[in-house]
């Protein structure tokens, strides 16, 4: 998870935190478009850590409307 947050770090997102072990993270973002946001970590995670990961972005309001 350390390596996960290092990277999303580096792509210029703050307040990275990881949940447990589950691939779940948190962060802040300058940028909007989700489907934009998810391939720039899927490519970053790929080139760094050789690994294809699907990515899925949620936005405060769709976590707030699940929680709702």
């Amino acid at each position: 998870m350390e390596d996960l947050r290092e990277i999303l770090g580096r792509l210029g997102h703050v307040d990275v935190k990881t949940y447990l072990n589950s691939g779940n993270v948190i962060f802040t973002s300058r940028r909007r478009d989700p489907r934009e946001l998810a391939s720039e970590i899927e490519h970053a995670l790929d080139d760094t850590l050789g690994m294809t990961v699907r990515c899925v972005i949620r936005t405060d309001a769709e976590l707030s409307a699940v929680i709702e």
